[in-house]
């Protein structure tokens, strides 16, 4: 199924997609930021160890207005999610010699999240990018 556009219909598109992107735009484009915030969130759950279910559940978002741009918070506000992310050491455990450390290695979920989102992103912002347009051109 297509559309054909006859040569004449161009400056009546390019009126509706200047239209579109002045008044819709902003908005919409805040909405896609806020779905790619929630996707990484998730996928950072996904990936978090489970003990108990406070740390996988403890994750947060916001989408911030940054000048022109948008900034993505994604937090985990409890109070050991940085060692599981990151590692820890353990200075004594059971059956180890006196005095000596250990490192507990991170998870890294938010940083292999973001990576695996960040590898999408082209395909996700087209696919936006395509439903805008369809949404306020092809109407």
């Amino acid at each position: 199924m297509g559309k054909t556009i006859m040569l004449g219909e161009l400056g009546e598109i390019e009126k509706k997609l200047l239209a579109a992107a002045k008044k819709d735009f902003p908005e919409e484009f805040h909405e896609f930021v806020k779905q790619v915030a929630s996707e990484i969130m998730e996928r950072a759950a996904k990936k978090t160890p489970v003990k108990t279910t406070r740390l996988k559940e403890g994750w947060e978002f916001e989408v911030l207005k940054d000048g022109d741009g948008f900034t993505i918070k994604i937090i985990n506000p409890v109070e050991y999610a940085e060692h599981v992310e990151y590692g820890h050491r353990i200075v004594r455990k059971e059956g180890a010699s006196e005095g000596k450390q250990l490192f507990v290695p991170g998870v890294h979920m938010l940083e292999k999240a973001l990576m695996e989102t960040f590898a999408e992103m082209p395909e996700f912002i087209g696919n936006w990018l395509e439903d805008f347009t369809k949404k306020h051109i092809l109407d």
